[in-house]
């Protein structure tokens, strides 16, 4: 679905969200932009997906 180059903790990050087909969760994948390591793995609901629209708004 998206992707983005951020900076978080101090760290280049890749963070791409991805979307699987009949599921309304989107899983949230992290990668060191320098090393290729998986920082992070996480699934996100619809309102989770929300509040961190909300907040990268500000």
């Amino acid at each position: 679905m998206e992707a983005e180059l951020e900076k978080e903790h101090g760290r280049l990050i890749w963070s791409f969200d991805i979307a699987t087909p009949g599921d309304k969760d989107i899983t949230e994948v992290q990668v060191d932009a320098r090393t290729g390591e998986i920082v992070t793995v996480e699934k996100e609901s619809p309102a989770d997906q929300a509040k961190e629209q909300k907040k990268d708004a500000k």
